[in-house]
């Protein structure tokens, strides 16, 4: 018993190590390689095939000489089911530092992964497959190694003569080199997109005809979920969506409203010479009275513990300085499928990620309503100066209680300079009406029947900040222009039943959309194939005159990133990433609350810095990018309709799981079984 455990444990270790290295693999190639190579980014997507089987692979080459086959694939399979426990607890411990989640990349890359709420705690499990992979090929492995040492084993193949012998051993290698080479060839093959698959007589959407999609909405002006223009505009939508197709609807969904009246900032208002800072609001923020209130400003650095903990605010203004977050390529293009940047356009770049100062605020202000502050103004630092001060964040749509104002780090540092000579009084204002439950979100909506009641469901969010060219009146524009282009092909023609989806709802938390899960789990939602959001066509700016760098997250479907990776290539659009559901970013899109709850998503999405800014104008819409685009989800709606849908939601763990079991162990196992034991010593001759 001693001995087995000793094998075992010692088996562990080389199986662990080696583990260790395909697990390391895929950081490697993305420091090292091509990352704008389709071949490259084939080998990322495709990835989790390969360690598993190699690892079969080599238990076999260490030990084809155990007494049976039993044995043999019993160890075999221990050491594969090493493979998904490493992966299993790399990506448990994902949080705990970069290296472990970087070590975890191929767990991400097939999908099989533990979803976790953004306060970082595990919820569910949705790769079941990952869980599936430790539970069958390493406890399976362990009784299958106990069992061929416990019981005599019978052959598996009952050999009469020498020949069979050889001539199973013959086929069963032949096999196995022709699975092992037919796989990539296959994979290849499933995964190579066609190019230009227009449908004839149609016209093709012009920049011109996608750019007025865009203008059009953007002249609405501020589209705020429950505003005056966001009904004008959900109504002009509604009426257009109505000229393609009878079957249209637009659904209401009711949320808290929050609506800003006024807001300002003065520093010492009953000194001589009060002094007015700039500011802006925190929607939905807490209100003061309509005549504001004044009182002491305490400044308690970025928020931390411990700068609470040194300082009274109790009845105080709290002053609070809030950092950027930068976002760099050569940072992200390591969690990715594919990092598209064959000019190296984006290398090296660095910009601020819009969201990263509220993402810091979230973790401030549960600190800020326990001090007992009574408002609270925070410093927006190293925002870039576009003109007035217009941060619309966050957009959660939680309304809170303490009055909160963003100010410009230069105003911020004048304050801090202040308060070293002694206290102050400062006077904020902001007053704002609020109708619990008393807004309207829409989700608009139009079918175009199909060949199949197989749906593909293309969406954008039509509510922004401001007129905002980038966010989202560019998406809004690509899903017009996509659906005036099916609208004119034939039902015969068109491969699925396309569904047009305009949710209503993003800057109050995406509401409708948890509504359209609810309305239609059971009926346009039940089947499914894919949902395409787009999202923020957007120029680089003030940073350069290139287009904003973007990433498409995908459900982990091979065949899916497979055929977008090669169009993406074909149209160069340059300065892509291709992600997985689950990376740094998580999947910051308004396709992420159909993601959360499994629903297979393609969500195309780029993050200006000018993105929640009254600078978001259709001077920002990368106007050069709309064709390509087009015609990029043209090719790919098309290339998806040459697949059935049990190819198109697949995950590589599944598959992996399945080829092991029923294809690449059986022939080891028939491969041993067969091998010819070497020369067998003659038996003894006796004399008459």
């Amino acid at each position: 018993m001693a001995a087995h455990s000793r094998r075992l444990l010692f088996q562990l270790l080389v199986f662990s190590l080696l583990s260790l290295f395909f697990s390391l693999l895929p950081a490697l190639l993305a420091l090292l390689g091509n990352t704008s190579s389709y071949a490259q980014a084939l080998f990322n997507i495709w990835y989790g095939l390969l360690p598993p089987v190699a690892l079969l692979l080599l238990a076999y080459l260490f030990y084809r000489r155990e007494a049976n086959w039993l044995i043999l694939l019993g160890r075999a399979w221990f050491g594969i089911g090493t493979w998904f426990l490493l992966q299993l607890v790399f990506e448990s411990l994902t949080k705990v530092s970069p290296l472990l989640s970087l070590l975890s990349l191929p767990a991400k890359f097939v999908g099989g992964l533990l979803v976790r709420h953004p306060a970082g705690y595990a919820v569910y499990f949705c790769g079941w497959w990952l869980v599936a992979g430790v539970i069958l090929f390493l406890l399976g492995g362990l009784a299958l190694y106990i069992l061929g040492n416990r019981f005599k084993m019978a052959p598996l193949v009952s050999f009469e003569f020498k020949s069979a012998r050889r001539t199973v051993f013959t086929v069963s290698t032949v096999l196995l080199v022709i699975f092992l080479v037919a796989a990539p060839l296959s994979i290849y093959a499933i995964s190579k997109p066609t190019k230009g698959n227009f449908a004839p007589g149609v016209t093709i959407p012009s920049e011109e005809e996608v750019f007025g999609y865009i203008r059009d909405v953007y002249n609405f002006g501020a589209r705020r979920p429950g505003s005056e223009t966001y009904h004008e505009a959900a109504a002009h939508l509604t009426a257009w969506f109505r000229c393609l197709s009878p079957m249209t609807e637009a659904e209401v969904t009711k949320f808290d409203y929050w609506e800003e009246k006024e807001w300002q900032l003065i520093v010492e208002p009953d000194a001589t010479n009060p002094v007015e800072i700039e500011c802006f609001f925190f929607p939905y923020s807490g209100q003061t009275p309509p005549g504001g209130i004044t009182s002491e400003l305490v400044y308690l650095g970025y928020g931390t513990e411990d700068d609470f903990q040194a300082a009274n605010v109790q009845g105080k203004v709290a002053l609070i300085s809030l950092p950027p977050i930068y976002i760099g390529w050569d940072q992200l293009k390591m969690f990715s499928f594919m990092a598209y940047d064959p000019d190296n356009i984006a290398a090296g770049s660095s910009p601020p990620y819009p969201i990263g100062w509220i993402l810091h605020l979230f973790h401030v202000y549960p600190r800020v309503e326990q001090s007992g502050a009574i408002a609270a103004i925070y410093i927006l630092e190293d925002y870039p100066d576009m003109g007035r001060l217009a941060y619309y964040a966050p957009y959660d749509g939680q309304i809170r209680s303490v009055p909160g104002l963003y100010i410009r780090e230069r105003d911020g540092d004048m304050l801090k300079q202040r308060l070293e000579k002694g206290p102050m009084q400062v006077k904020l204002v902001l007053d704002a009406a609020i109708a619990r439950g008393g807004g309207e979100s829409f989700n608009i909506y139009t079918v175009l029947p199909g060949k199949s009641d197989s749906n593909l469901i293309i969406s954008s969010h039509f509510d922004s900040p401001w007129a905002s060219g980038v966010e989202d009146s560019s998406g809004v524009g690509m899903v017009m222009a996509l659906a005036r282009y099916y609208a004119q092909v034939s039902a015969e023609d068109r491969g699925r039943t396309m569904v047009f989806l305009l949710t209503g709802s993003h800057f109050v938390g995406g509401p409708s959309n948890e509504d359209f899960m609810r309305r239609h789990g059971d009926g346009i939602l039940a089947d499914t194939t894919s949902i395409l959001c787009i999202e923020h066509v957007a120029d680089n700016w003030p940073f350069s005159d290139y287009v904003e760098a973007r990433g498409v997250f995908f459900e982990e479907n091979p065949v899916v990133i497979s055929l977008y990776a090669g169009l993406l290539q074909q149209y160069n659009l340059y300065s892509t990433l291709l992600f997985p559901t689950v990376t740094p970013l998580g999947v910051p899109t308004d396709a992420g609350p159909f993601s959360r709850h499994g629903f297979p998503v393609v969500s195309y999405i780029s993050g200006p810095v000018y993105l929640f800014d009254a600078a978001d104008t259709l001077e920002r819409v990368a106007r050069d990018q709309l064709v390509p685009l087009v015609k990029l989800y043209i090719d790919f709606i098309e290339n998806l309709n040459r697949y059935p849908g049990f190819l198109l939601r697949f995950n590589l763990n599944s598959l992996t799981v399945l080829l092991i079991v029923f294809v690449f162990s059986p022939l080891v196992a028939l491969n041993s079984a067969s091998r010819p034991r070497g020369r067998q010593p003659a038996a003894p001759r006796h004399r008459r």
